[in-house]
C-alpha cells in the first residue's frame, strides 16, 4: 500500500573528553624537549613542538608530513601477499 519506510541509521558511540584524550594518547609518541609526534591512520604524522623552551610560553608549532601507509594501503599489501602466496610466487 505504501512504500517501505527509510531504514534507521546505526547509532555511533559518542566519545567523552576522557575517551578522546585516551585515544589521542595511544597514537602519540613523546620525545624530549617538548616534541610530540601523532601518527594518524591516513599515513600522515603531526609534529607538535612546544615553544616554551624557545621563550614563547603557551605556543605550539605544528608540522604535518607523510610517515607511512594508510589503512587502505596496508590492507592492500596484506591481500596481495595472500594472493601471491596462493599462486606460489612467494
Amino acid at each position: 500500500m505504501t512504500d517501505l519506510p527509510d531504514a534507521v541509521p546505526h547509532s555511533k558511540k559518542q566519545l567523552t573528553v576522557k575517551d578522546e584524550k585516551k585515544q589521542e594518547e595511544s597514537i602519540t609518541s613523546h620525545y624530549g624537549g617538548g616534541i610530540d609526534i601523532v601518527k594518524n591512520d591516513n599515513g600522515t604524522c603531526i609534529l607538535k613542538e612546544h615553544l616554551t623552551s624557545a621563550g614563547m610560553e603557551g605556543m605550539t608549532a605544528l608540522s604535518m608530513f607523510k610517515c607511512g601507509q594508510t589503512k587502505m594501503e596496508k590492507a592492500y599489501d596484506v591481500q596481495m601477499n595472500k594472493v601471491l602466496k596462493k599462486l606460489g610466487k612467494k
